[in-house]
């Protein structure tokens, strides 16, 4: 089946290797790593490679279209508890909107009942509207959050 090693030739490659000279010990260390490839590389178990010169398939590459995420706006509901100059703080520290911009979008929410603190792809607008939430939570007001399809 496979040929063995010439063990004998071994010591003799070993030997000149370690005796040998700066310059010389690269030639024998070479010398050394051909034999151990030639001679062991029937035992030593690599994949195949395909050929792709004989192959006859070509391929081609796909250029898939990919749409644009649905958008969902974060709403902020007005109530009877939940201070306005939290509701500026949560839309400037989460929402990352300005001061007069969180400020006006406060005014909104207070007015009208309701407000759009901004509008994301869904993940990102159900963890907003949840850190704005445990905010509100953890300064026990019962601001209400949440996102709908625009």
């Amino acid at each position: 089946m496979f040929a063995l090693p010439n063990v004998r030739m071994l010591p003799t490659l070993l030997n000149s290797s370690l005796s040998a000279t700066k310059q010389g010990y690269f030639k024998n260390l070479n010398r050394l790593l051909t034999f151990f490839t030639f001679n062991l590389s029937p035992f030593i178990d690599m994949p195949e490679l395909t050929d792709f010169e004989r192959d006859s398939d070509i391929l081609t590459e796909k250029k898939e279209k990919l749409e644009k995420p649905k958008l969902f706006k974060v709403l902020l509901h007005n109530d009877d508890f939940t201070t306005m100059e939290f509701v500026v703080f949560v839309l400037e520290y989460v929402f990352k909107r300005e001061t007069a911009e969180a400020f006006t979008i406060m005014l909104n929410v207070h007015e009208k009942g309701i407000g759009v603190a901004g509008v994301y792809t869904y993940e990102i607008a159900t963890m907003k509207a949840e850190k704005a939430m445990n905010l509100a939570q953890a300064r026990e007001y019962p601001l209400l959050c949440t996102v709908e399809a625009e």
